[in-house]
């Protein structure tokens, strides 16, 4: 499974991504030849720092505190675990019971 990212120009703006090879137009902002063939996309001076400042916002929404919605959730499921445990081993001792009267 691939994950897919959105790249943006230097304001800041979306880019347009194609499926394809990337042109010299997408890569440096248009200033290039107008020949129109594909050329291998050299990362310029202003996208290599914004990767280390993506993967550090990344890494920071990932350590937020879950929502409060996701804990009820949590606390209710552990709760309906622990009910089916309990359940579970009642209704095996009662099978243990039958049986050793047969």
């Amino acid at each position: 499974m691939s994950v897919l990212s959105t790249v943006h120009t230097t304001d800041g703006r979306p880019a347009r991504v194609s499926p394809g090879p990337a042109t010299c137009e997408e890569t440096s902002g248009g200033n290039s030849s107008s020949s129109g063939r594909s050329a291998s996309p050299t990362p310029g001076p202003s996208s290599s720092p914004k990767t280390p400042l993506t993967l550090s916002r990344k890494r920071r929404e990932d350590q937020r505190e879950p929502p409060a919605w996701f804990k009820e959730f949590s606390k209710k499921s552990l709760q309906l675990q622990e009910t089916l445990v309990e359940e579970s081993k009642r209704k095996n001792d009662l099978l243990e019971k039958l049986l050793e009267k047969l």
